[in-house]
């Protein structure tokens, strides 16, 4: 199998569960009350839209050598990885905005139990998901998809942030759930720097 069509065969799967898990977390975000694990299911929106950015910049940085480009299209992966950054800074800032908003508002409510599993099969799904995409991505060397790897990290610390933050609030400190999204944001932010 070629490095092009290792790189699409593992995106796709990625994408795939970045669906499913989005779709969960921000659904049970929503009916277990927790802002934390709606900003985490954002952040794994973003997954799916940086996955689709590697795609691209797979199937570009795979073409051969033309006349305006003697020595190949490998440079595009790295605008790729630059716009992959660019995502992971402005989502961060959303997910920040949202949490600091809900702080000042005083819009803060207990999440429900619902939302601790939620922040679990996150921590596990998107480590477990890191391993694979990194593993492809030194294999075929391809730096956008390092990229996204990372980001997978990057959603498995957030949840990480998200499970304490849901926890704490449901000892009865309910600041911490949009605490912990705030959290989340500057985890998000520091992995698109």
């Amino acid at each position: 199998m070629n490095n092009y069509k290792l790189g699409v065969i593992v995106s796709v799967i990625t994408i795939i569960i970045n669906i499913a898990l989005a779709i969960i977390k921000i659904s049970i975000g929503i009916v277990g009350n927790s802002k934390a694990m709606v900003a985490d299911g954002l952040h794994t929106m973003s997954d799916i839209l940086t996955t689709f950015v590697v795609l691209l910049g797979l199937k570009v940085s795979s073409r051969e050598a033309d006349k305006q480009h003697p020595y190949g299209h490998e440079k595009y992966e790295s605008i790729f990885a630059k716009l992959l950054s660019i995502i992971l800074l402005l989502t961060g800032a959303f997910i920040g905005y949202e949490s600091i908003k809900a702080l000042i508002v005083g819009d803060i409510t207990q999440p429900k139990a619902i939302a601790l599993l939620a922040a679990l099969l996150s921590i596990i799904v998107k480590e477990g998901m890191y391993h694979y995409t990194i593993r492809a991505a030194k294999k075929i060397k391809s730096l956008s998809m390092e990229a996204d790897a990372w980001h997978h990290r990057s959603d498995a610390f957030s949840s990480l942030g998200t499970l304490v933050g849901i926890l704490g609030a449901r000892m009865g400190i309910v600041a911490l759930d949009p605490i912990a999204g705030a959290i989340v944001s500057i985890l998000v932010i520091k992995v698109g720097v």
